[in-house]
């Protein structure tokens, strides 16, 4: 599962960012907090397929996943879960063969990569069932799960009646939980601040960003764009990005529908991290004039902002975990002398408007998390550099 992005993550100024962040969705048209609504009934539901896509994923994590979607409280009439397997895995096709004669509704499909050729990894995968797979009926909505990402019963009956109701809804994300996190979550990988704090203010605004699994798509939404974007690794941002400048709204729930796996080793969360950072950043490349970018170039100046804010963001870390240290043990000094006293009152003043800020934040949210909890991944910097691709690509062009 990849880690939640926001709007404060695209700011080069972290802390004036969050602060911009709030204040802008204080104008937003929906309600911050959205009520817990549940789909009842078993006739007139809407037609749903569920897409499971995978490759190379654990067997048994995949078929729990499976079994999961299969085990969703809704009519199988209705709904249909489709294993799209990338891994062309022997032993998965013939598992799902034989839970297909417990759950008549699931399937499995793989469209035969071919190792020399490009298949856009997730976004190809999810594309070849939309596009390729027969069905006698179109389906109203598809849902997405990660092959590590569990439903819960009531997936579909809570995130269809925000569907149901607000026809500008492009997208009913959820957020992620965890089921195998260590005691304490020393790697805060819970997510906690995101969910409570970031996603009511999104969904004020009605833009937030869907991440790939959890998520019910319309799908008269994912035919109008053409399908699931090819350009890059981060198929969930560069899709709600383009819908959201559409015109369209995306919510994402907060309850627990779905439980997810985390990366169970820190070498694991570190590479998942940056990973997805350095595939968000990459949204930079949106820019180039290139035939490959099949980025409609209205949605590009976006995107691309949104690339380089996020390689600023990290570069400025990068630079700062270097030289701050250096100056610090050269035993230079650092300010004028004529200045230390201003700066000791501004860093004051800083510091103390910044807690109130948080403590304001936390009143209204009804959720208390520490003081500066967004700067919590920056140790991360280095290894954010070496993966991220769009910074290699700016040193190239420099070169």
């Amino acid at each position: 599962m990849a880690p939640h992005t926001t709007v404060a993550d695209f700011s080069p100024d972290e802390c004036c960012g969050e602060q911009f962040f709030t204040f802008t969705s204080a104008k937003g048209e929906l309600a911050p907090h959205l009520p817990r609504l549940r789909l009842v009934g078993q006739n007139d539901l809407p037609l749903v397929e569920t897409f499971v896509p995978c490759c190379g994923e654990s067997l048994d994590i995949i078929l729990d996943t499976a079994r999961a979607a299969c085990a969703i409280d809704y009519p199988t009439a209705r709904f249909c879960v489709t294993v799209l397997d990338d891994g062309n895995s022997a032993a998965l096709h013939k598992a799902i063969a034989d839970l297909c004669k417990i759950w008549p509704n699931l399937s499995y499909h793989s469209r035969g990569v071919k190792p020399n050729v490009k298949v856009f990894a997730k976004a190809g995968n999810l594309n070849y069932g939309l596009f390729e797979i027969k069905r006698p009926f179109p389906p109203e909505f598809i849902a997405v799960m990660d092959a590590d990402c569990m439903p819960t019963p009531d997936f579909l009956r809570a995130t269809l009646p925000h569907m149901l109701t607000r026809s500008k809804l492009a997208i009913v994300g959820s957020a992620q939980y965890y089921y195998n996190l260590p005691d304490g979550d020393p790697l805060d990988q819970a997510l906690d601040y995101y969910s409570a704090i970031k996603i009511p203010h999104l969904n004020r605004l009605g833009k937030s960003f869907a991440s790939g699994s959890g998520c019910v798509i319309r799908y008269s939404t994912l035919l109008k764009t053409g399908g699931f974007p090819t350009f890059g690794s981060v198929e969930d941002v560069t899709l709600s990005s383009i819908l959201t400048q559409s015109g369209d709204q995306i919510l994402v729930l907060t309850e627990m529908v779905q439980l997810g796996l985390a990366p169970g080793s820190f070498e694991g969360h570190v590479l998942q991290t940056s990973r997805h950072k350095a595939g968000v950043s990459d949204q930079i490349l949106t820019w180039s004039p290139s035939t490959s970018n099949t980025i409609p170039p209205r949605y590009r100046p976006a995107l691309g902002w949104i690339g380089l804010s996020l390689t600023w963001k990290i570069v400025v870390r990068f630079i700062t975990n270097i030289f701050i240290p250096l100056a610090l043990a050269s035993g230079q000094q650092l300010v004028p002398t004529t200045l230390l006293r201003l700066q000791m009152v501004l860093a004051v003043l800083y510091i103390s408007s910044f807690w109130l800020y948080e403590w304001l934040r936390a009143a209204h949210t009804g959720f208390r998390v520490s003081i500066f909890h967004h700067l919590r991944e920056w140790f991360l910097a280095t290894r954010e550099c070496r993966t991220d691709s769009s910074i290699h690509f700016f040193i190239l062009t420099l070169s």
